[in-house]
């Protein structure tokens, strides 16, 4: 498939998901502002047996295979992210300012609603200030590093290099390092219902603006990777990588910058 025709595609693809989280939003639920980030991540998909992940998500949601957007074909997905800015609901600096992780969501259904929904079943983080943070089940890490190099002459998109390495309490890992073309990122708006936490009504709203630079994607057929190196070891997902998951794509967002919203009437200590 030419160059062009794909592009076309994920672009296609992500003005569906874009609008589709917009319009999917209920009823206005009267809101107040917690938390401001900008940051800078990239995404691993993957679709695993769906039974080992159930086991994180509260009843009745049950895990769901993402049927359209950038991550259509998986139903998990590890973002590794670079936070350089936390802000409150504010907008003053949240104490430990610069912030590092890894978010692990899945799509679910609720069983006894029908609603279709994104959950945050773990946080890990490398900034004990976010413990147990605004999902409730953060985990600290002991080591998280990240390297990225860019090289780019004139107009072109360049070659970019990352490097990203957790380790948890435990000595389990996440690893991620891969070489690519960079692309021009297709931009994404609108707001997301959030769930998470062990409560399964809890949920929190996501106003957000983000680049969305599809690098390597299987069922596409994308690849602008040059090298590419991946391991998901972590402690708590042990049961899930066990040898039957398939890589979805890879998903590198050179801008993320989000505005935070909760329920008036629900808890959501930092």
């Amino acid at each position: 498939m030419k160059a062009s025709v794909l592009r076309a595609c994920v672009a296609a693809a992500v003005t569906i998901m874009s609008q589709a989280q917009s319009s999917a939003l209920h009823a206005q639920e009267a809101r107040q502002a917690i938390m401001e980030n900008a940051e800078n991540k990239t995404t691993i998909s993957y679709l695993v047996n769906p039974a080992a992940l159930q086991k994180f998500l509260p009843a009745p949601w049950q895990v769901v295979t993402i049927s359209y957007g950038p991550w259509k074909g998986s139903n998990v997905a590890f973002e590794f992210r670079d936070r350089i800015m936390n802000l409150d609901g504010k907008k003053g600096s949240i104490p430990g300012g610069v912030e590092r992780g890894i978010i692990v969501t899945v799509q679910c259904r609720n069983s006894e609603t029908g609603e279709v929904a994104y959950r945050v079943i773990r946080e890990y983080t490398a900034n004990s200030a976010f413990v147990p943070g605004a999902h409730h089940n953060s985990k600290l890490l002991s080591d998280m590093r990240i390297e990225r190099t860019v090289s780019a002459q004139g107009t072109s998109p360049g070659h970019a290099s990352e490097t990203w390495v957790a380790t948890d309490t435990a000595g389990g890992t996440a690893t991620l390092k891969l070489s690519y073309e960079r692309g021009i990122p297709q931009r994404m708006t609108g707001e997301l219902k959030m769930y998470g936490s062990s409560d399964p009504k809890y949920h929190l709203y996501y106003r957000r603006d983000q680049g969305v630079d599809v690098v390597k994607d299987v069922n596409l057929g994308i690849d602008r990777t040059t090298s590419f190196q991946q391991s998901i070891k972590l402690s708590d997902f042990a049961s899930v990588f066990d040898g039957t998951e398939k890589l979805v794509n890879v998903v590198v967002m050179p801008w993320y910058v989000r505005e935070t919203f909760a329920p008036v009437d629900q808890s959501t200590s930092e």
